[in-house]
């Protein structure tokens, strides 16, 4: 059986550092998605399909553009899954392009979980970003109120959908909790090798 755990939100919520803990705990490989929709090529599965990040877009605007990225990756996401070599085989996929419908799917099937990590404070998402990037902090003074403002109300979007959908949430803070809150809500707590 496949070991997977899906892991999404918006950007700067902890995924990819939660991802890298967990996986030495699990033992388990992390894949980065939006790194591996990157890689596709494919200029519908990125938010700036150009390729030339444009922070002067409304946030809603760049908010329904997750949304509909995060359905046109289902596909690529389960077939990530299905290349998994045996059943032995596990990963944990961590991303801003993981969608509730999918997360659904994986907490409906066994050997497979999902949580989202959830943060819609926007203090909390632009200290973190101001910590995270330097790309953020070169950024106008509005184009960094348009970052945040779309991670914001993507992650209010994930959160209702998540509950609508029966998919665990976590928040985001205290981060030395995090990696445990994960394992706990997902029943992975005891599978660490």
């Amino acid at each position: 059986m496949h070991k997977v755990l899906l892991i999404g939100d918006s950007s700067s919520v902890g995924k990819t550092v939660a991802a890298a803990s967990l996986s030495e705990y699990l033992g388990w490989p992390s894949v980065q998605l939006d790194q591996y929709l990157h890689n596709t090529g494919d200029p519908e599965l990125q938010l700036f399909p150009d390729g030339v990040e444009n922070w002067d877009l409304p946030s809603n605007e760049l908010c329904q553009r997750l949304i509909t990225i995060s359905k046109q990756a289902i596909a690529p996401v389960e077939s990530l899954i299905a290349g998994l070599k045996n059943n032995d085989d596990a990963a944990i996929i961590e991303g801003e392009a993981i969608h509730p419908r999918l997360a659904e799917s994986a907490v409906k099937t066994k050997g497979m979980a999902s949580i989202f990590i959830i943060e819609t404070n926007p203090h909390r998402l632009y200290k973190t970003l101001a910590n995270r990037s330097f790309r953020f902090l070169n950024l106008s003074k509005a184009q960094r109120k348009t970052v945040v403002e779309t991670d914001r109300l993507y992650g209010l979007w994930l959160k209702a959908e998540a509950k609508q959908r029966n998919v665990p949430l976590v928040l985001s803070q205290p981060w030395d909790s995090l990696c445990d809150r994960i394992l706990k809500k997902c029943g992975l707590w005891q599978q660490g090798t």
